[in-house]
């Protein structure tokens, strides 16, 4: 089935969904890569994942097709083309567990394929006399890319539409290259080159993707002149903001 989450909500998942208070502390996992890659010559990696707390915690693992909606969101399905083993597994206090990951078939696509390892931590069997304690679970989701078969190339980072409506902009960015960008931040400039806002967290950028950014100009009291995107694959590209 197929899943959405907003770009804030996927870039926490990106990286690790603390649980709540008290007792959701005792389990704490460390993850070593952060991301894995696939380039023709490697088709499989090793994620090992550590438990930091004071309490043995079973995970369960799952490995998830990726694509994102024309706002930017991302989508996830259930996949195929790559497996992780063990599907579950149990770690005790400062102990750890390796955790294989494999592409299907080795196939080399026209354009980088990406997916997502996601580590969801079981919830303990627990008694409670009182009845109603929230307990959340830990969730870490790790990026997987697979190279193209082409030259990787990213000829930039376009913006492909702007609009301001009650006092918002609104700006649509594309990628057009076969490889993902990670977006770190994009800035909005007023004509004096002081900064008026700066975008939320970093958020990948898959191929042929296309993502949203919104300021607020205070209801037209920041005339917003340029936009200053940095990124990782394309460095830092400046655009004139042009609204009707």
């Amino acid at each position: 089935m197929m899943t959405k989450a907003n770009g804030k909500a996927a870039l926490c998942a990106a990286f690790l969904l603390l649980a709540g208070l008290a007792d959701a502390f005792a389990g704490m996992i460390g993850v070593s890569p952060l991301r894995v890659d696939f380039d023709g010559t490697q088709n499989s990696g090793v994620v090992r994942v550590f438990n930091t707390g004071d309490t043995d915690m079973s995970m369960q693992v799952d490995a998830r097709s990726w694509v994102q909606a024309e706002d930017g969101s991302d989508e996830y399905d259930s996949t195929s083309e790559v497996i992780a083993v063990p599907p579950i597994f149990s770690i005790a206090p400062g102990e750890s567990q390796v955790v294989r990951v494999g592409l299907v078939g080795g196939q080399r696509p026209d354009r980088e394929l990406a997916h997502r390892l996601f580590l969801t931590e079981l919830p303990k069997p627990t008694f409670d006399p009182l009845g109603g304690q929230l307990r959340m679970r830990l969730i870490v989701s790790l990026p997987i890319f697979t190279a193209p078969a082409a030259v990787p190339a990213n000829p930039g980072l376009e913006i492909v539409g702007t609009s301001m409506a009650d006092g918002v902009l609104r700006a649509r960015f594309r990628n057009p290259g076969n490889t993902h960008i990670r977006v770190q931040e994009v800035a909005a400039l007023e004509a004096s080159g002081d900064i008026a806002q700066r975008s939320d967290a970093a958020a990948y950028l898959l191929p042929g993707a296309t993502r949203d950014y919104y300021f607020d100009t205070g209801g037209g009291e920041k005339s917003i002149s340029r936009l200053v995107a940095v990124t990782d694959a394309v460095g830092t590209v400046e655009y004139e903001v042009v609204t009707p």
